[in-house]
């Protein structure tokens, strides 16, 4: 079984901007996309509907992460997905060319948060996605498989390489995220989630029935 995400090129353009804007104190921002899931034959197909920022006092000042964020932010996304039928991807970006690779740290605490979102939304995966300037790589928590996460391909329209912009190019209109060879020698910001909103939620997850 696979997962298969699609971001439409403007979509992703927009979040590769939003990503390279200069905060006063992170050193990084991140952010979250809300994708449409559907289960085929061969697995989970997720569209990207819309990315949602981090707005800039959202984020905390921990000079020891390149990004801490409220349990607020954690909060809102969860309780959309308890809402709404909808997936829910972390993102953020290291900034090099080249196949990213999430970094320990990201493995940690990813690990922690992203079967959260299983709790309020239980019938379709979620995940997170790192983004460079050229590729991505995103792991993904399948519903039937809550505890290992997979490795997801990522799509996107082609982008016009023809014409030079001083922008980072956005991903290369092929499938990419599957590889296993990582470029050594890169610079990988520490992003670390902020999950001091766990207790909070699974109080608001008691008070209220879960969808189906």
């Amino acid at each position: 079984m696979t997962t298969v995400i699609q971001i439409d090129h403007s979509l992703l353009k927009r979040m590769q901007s939003d990503l390279s804007r200069p905060h006063a104190f992170a050193a990084e921002r991140v952010g979250f996309i809300v994708c449409n899931a559907e289960h085929t034959r061969g697995g989970w197909q997720l569209t990207a509907k819309s990315y949602e920022p981090v707005p800039d006092e959202q984020y905390v000042d921990d000079p020891s992460v390149g990004a801490a964020v409220s349990g607020r932010v954690f909060r809102i996304h969860m309780q959309r997905a308890h809402g709404e039928p909808v997936s829910i991807l972390h993102v953020h970006r290291h900034d090099h060319y080249g196949k990213p690779a999430f970094s320990s740290t990201d493995l940690h605490e990813s690990r922690r948060f992203a079967p959260d979102f299983l709790n309020v939304r239980p019938e379709l995966p979620h995940g997170v996605l790192v983004l460079s300037f050229d590729s991505a790589h995103a792991l993904i928590w399948d519903p039937r498989e809550q505890k290992q996460p997979s490795i997801a391909s990522v799509h996107s329209h082609p982008a016009n390489r023809h014409v030079k912009s001083p922008q980072p190019p956005e991903l290369p209109g092929r499938e990419i995220g599957s590889e296993t060879s990582q470029r050594q020698g890169s610079r990988h910001w520490i992003v670390r989630w902020w999950i001091a909103c766990v207790s909070t939620i699974g109080a608001h997850r008691r008070r209220q029935p879960h969808s189906d």
